[in-house]
């Protein structure tokens, strides 16, 4: 699914989902990945999602709270957020803002 400059694949697996963006996740893209995460974290109880980020270029501060929201949301559940695949760029970038504290990092989409 493509809207803005930002996309998002969703394969759901009988051990969790995984949730694929790339391109550029904007302010404009927000009702799309909002829409994405909550039928992801609602595809498997609990709540098992893995970002993969290997594709995605940037990310603006409103898509990292619909992040942060979805892995609330999932550890509230019992369950939990992954990013998959971050550049050293974007992880950096993630782990300046803190939030290394906040996601598991892994370097693959795969779902244990």
């Amino acid at each position: 699914m493509t809207t803005g400059s930002g996309a998002e694949e969703m394969r759901v697996h009988a051990d969790g989902v995984i949730l694929t963006v790339s391109g550029r996740l904007t302010m404009n893209d927000l009702p799309s990945l909002q829409a994405r995460l909550a039928q992801a974290l609602a595809s498997c109880r609990p709540p098992r999602l893995v970002v993969d980020v290997g594709e995605l270029e940037s990310i603006d501060s409103f898509c990292l709270s619909a992040l942060m929201g979805a892995e609330r949301q999932a550890r509230e559940s019992g369950g939990g957020v992954v990013i998959a695949g971050a550049t050293d760029l974007l992880r950096a970038a993630l782990v300046r803002r803190g939030l290394d504290k906040v996601f598991t990092f892994r370097p693959g989409p795969a779902v244990d």
